[in-house]
């Protein structure tokens, strides 16, 4: 748990003096250790990992039209995985325009807290059927994103990106801004780099080896490259994958 400790120094440090955690105003003293920073986060705290792993959440252009979350703004009963640490039943919002998640759990003082994740710590999660990787913590390899819809897990990765973005146009209409709809992006992940396949003509290019049976594969079972199901998609990539190993 040295990761842990670090992280809640880190964290932490700003106690020193006067601070406002949580939205909770308090004054400690200025010639705290180490140890005693630590040891007062976990008294009041505890060692949770969720916590801690974590900073507050300040919401930002509320009163913009739409939302820049996932979906819908909060998914229950989702499962979270830190450092290989499984935790269910958790509340998450994932913001798309800063690829953040977002974390609402009640503490034991009754008071509902809102928490952006340090993603750093976390490995994958779910919200509703939908698998998202940490692909940096997955690979070890620095990328643009961060978190991705796993829709193909074999000799290559076949990954979903979901973006949103804030619009500033402002009138009757948007007084305020408003938001994107929700798009995407395919992208296979092999040998550590990432391939962008958001059309048929570009995942053609990418397995140009068996380019015509994969053609001959998608007319056969009726596959649209374009609107196809995550079942789809699941079983073009199986068929792949058997292709590369075949050729070998």
């Amino acid at each position: 748990m040295s990761y842990l400790k670090g992280l809640i120094l880190t964290t932490y440090v700003s106690f020193l003096g006067s601070i406002i955690l949580f939205g909770q105003e308090e004054s400690y003293p200025d010639n705290l250790t180490r140890e005693e920073i630590i040891q007062l986060a976990e008294t009041k705290y505890g060692s949770d990992d969720l916590l801690i792993n974590g900073v507050k959440f300040h919401a930002e252009k509320i009163k913009a039209k739409g939302s820049p979350n996932f979906d819908w703004d909060e998914s229950i009963d989702t499962k979270l995985f830190i450092k290989g640490r499984p935790y269910f039943n958790v509340s998450l919002k994932y913001d798309l325009v800063k690829d953040k998640l977002i974390l609402s759990k009640v503490l034991e003082d009754g008071y509902k807290r809102q928490l952006v994740l340090n993603s750093t710590f976390v490995d994958s999660f779910y919200l509703g059927n939908h698998a998202f990787i940490n692909l940096y913590n997955q690979n070890e390899i620095p990328h643009q994103f961060e978190y991705f819809e796993k829709i193909y897990t074999g000799k290559d990765l076949f990954l979903k990106k979901y973006r949103k973005k804030f619009i500033t146009v402002y009138n009757n209409w948007y007084p305020d801004g408003k938001y994107s709809s929700q798009q995407y992006t395919y992208y296979i992940h092999y040998r550590g780099s990432l391939a962008k396949v958001n059309s048929k003509k570009a995942f053609l290019s990418f397995y140009d080896s068996y380019r015509k049976e994969i053609r001959k594969f998608m007319r056969k079972n009726k596959i649209k490259y374009k609107n196809a199901t995550k079942e789809e998609l699941i079983k073009l990539m199986t068929f792949c994958h058997v292709k590369s190993i075949q050729n070998n």
